[in-house]
């Protein structure tokens, strides 16, 4: 339907125009308040779709696996210094001698 602002898709159409499923564009319209809501029917328009889209691109940070594993890695090894730091700490306080008896 097009009219004084453009094209008006229904869920259906414009679930097809963004080649996702009816489920997904309606979840997505929920999630960031996109879109009109007419009773139970959804309607979009063209800056509906584009902000859609905009909406549930994938950022820089989260692609990138690379920073996640060195973050772990650096946590893992913040820990095990911890964990040492502890033993350390009780055998200073048993005199030194290890946990040994």
């Amino acid at each position: 339907m097009t009219g004084p602002l453009g094209t008006i898709y229904s869920l259906q159409e414009a679930a097809d125009h963004l080649r996702i499923s009816k489920q997904a564009l309606a979840r997505a319209a929920r999630r960031y308040g996109i879109g009109s809501m007419f009773g139970r029917h959804h309607r979009f328009t063209d800056d509906d779709l584009k902000a859609i889209l905009e909406a549930m691109k994938i950022r820089g940070e989260e692609a990138n696996p690379v920073a996640v594993r060195a973050a772990y890695q650096s946590l893992k090894k913040m820990a095990q210094a911890k964990r040492d730091e502890k033993v350390r700490q009780r055998a200073a306080a048993r005199g030194g001698n290890n946990g040994k008896r």
